[in-house]
């Protein structure tokens, strides 16, 4: 029975849930036309959602010419006037109402005035050409009506990104800014539009130059290694790696950049230090020249590789600390080696001594025969005496050859 009255129970709280979300309002935008020119108000209206955050923003392509959080009345609805001018791009523009969950659009033109093309803005710096990420350009204009110098107007930019940048006033109809290249504008071809205007009462006049064409290169980036301070190293030996990193005018790199150090195919991250340090370890494995690259990535495909060129050799200690046992192995056999030379080469050198006393023995024997038989000079009694002492000593001999030979066989 109970299982029943849970089954009835889930099925209303669902059924509440459907009429509550049918009884939601869905986002819509709404404009009084289709069609302006600069300098209309764009009036917008809509449904939009109580107790969110609501957004209206207006978008051309990339530039974000406004956006506003408006408040949502209790009967969910809204509305917003937008007062174009001079200073915004004209094409086709996205108003685009916006809450955490969803988003509603409608699509408008704006056509630019004949009033906003009076005025002549001419750029005198920068210049046509390539300019890299993260330069920083000062740009400067001077705005002109029929040749006068107009010296009360408002002159913007629209940046690479689509961001609205507005000049200073320096006085004689010049005007100046200072613009960074975002680290992450889009590469290649960017036509600046510059816009002017200057409202006097209930009349504008501007001003349109979108002639100046740059072309936005990679960021070089600068590393200056600060260790290793020398090249040489034994094998082995962790060394410290530190490096300070910059794009390449100086200007610090952003948060999410990433340096790391590849030796012998191994790779390591660089702890970021500070603001533009890295530092970290790498072993040398091998011996001999080796390179060390040295990688930094801003993560906005800005990456500059570096190579430092180390030699790692081996003292004596470093030959016992990795090399050990394979050194005293050799070692042993070295000497066992030598051992067995030398004792071959003493064999060799007795057997030679023993073998010129017995040549030199059987001479004598010849000689004392030769004295005896031949001359009759000698004493029998000395004769007897004298060979029995050669032949003696030669049996001695003979026996001392035969035991070095067998023991030069044997080893």
């Amino acid at each position: 029975m109970s299982t029943g009255c849970g089954s009835w129970r889930n099925a209303f709280l669902l059924l509440a849930v459907l009429l509550l979300a049918s009884d939601a309002i869905a986002l819509t935008i709404l404009t009084d036309k289709l069609s302006y020119v600069k300098g209309d108000v764009i009036a917008i209206s809509g449904a939009c959602s109580a107790g969110n955050q609501n957004l209206v923003i207006g978008l051309n392509g990339e530039k974000k010419i406004f956006e506003e959080d408006i408040e949502c009345s209790e009967e969910e609805e809204f509305s917003f006037d937008y007062q174009s001018s001079f200073l915004d791009p004209e094409g086709n523009w996205e108003l685009r109402l916006s809450t955490p969950e969803e988003s509603a659009k409608i699509n408008v033109v704006v056509e630019n005035k004949r009033e906003a093309g009076f005025y002549f803005i001419k750029v005198l710096n920068p210049t046509i050409g390539k300019y890299s990420r993260a330069e920083k350009l000062d740009f400067s204009v001077e705005v002109t009506d029929a040749g006068t110098l107009v010296a009360d107007a408002r002159v913007v930019l629209w940046g690479v990104k689509g961001e609205r940048i507005e000049f200073r006033n320096s006085g004689s109809g010049v005007y100046n800014v200072e613009y960074t290249v975002p680290v992450d504008a889009p590469l290649g071809s960017w036509k600046v539009l510059l816009l002017a205007e200057t409202v006097r009462g209930q009349e504008r006049i501007g001003g349109r130059n979108n002639e100046l064409e740059m072309v936005i290169e990679k960021a070089p980036i600068s590393i200056d290694v600060l260790e290793p301070k020398t090249t040489t190293f034994e094998l082995g030996t962790r060394i410290p790696v530190r490096i300070n990193a910059t794009y390449f005018n100086g200007s610090g790199l952003p948060e999410e950049s990433i340096a790391t150090a590849r030796v012998d195919g191994k790779e390591i991250t660089l702890s970021r230090i500070s603001s533009s340090e890295f530092a970290g370890m790498i072993e040398i494995e091998q011996s001999g020249s080796l390179e060390v690259e040295i990688t930094v990535d801003d993560q906005s495909e800005n990456i500059t590789t570096k190579t430092l060129n180390l030699v790692a050799g081996c003292s004596v200690t470093c030959l016992i600390t990795n090399y050990g046992l394979y050194i005293i192995a050799v070692v042993l056999v070295g000497l066992v080696a030598f051992k067995l030379f030398v004792g071959k080469v003493s064999y060799g050198s007795e057997l030679s001594k023993l073998e010129k006393e017995k040549q030199k023995n059987l001479e004598l024997i010849v000689s004392l025969q030769k004295e005896y038989f031949s001359k009759g000079v000698m004493p029998a009694n000395s004769y007897k005496k004298n060979l029995a002492e050669y032949k003696a000593r030669l049996a001695e001999l003979e026996e001392k050859i035969r035991e070095l030979r067998k023991k030069q066989e044997n080893e």
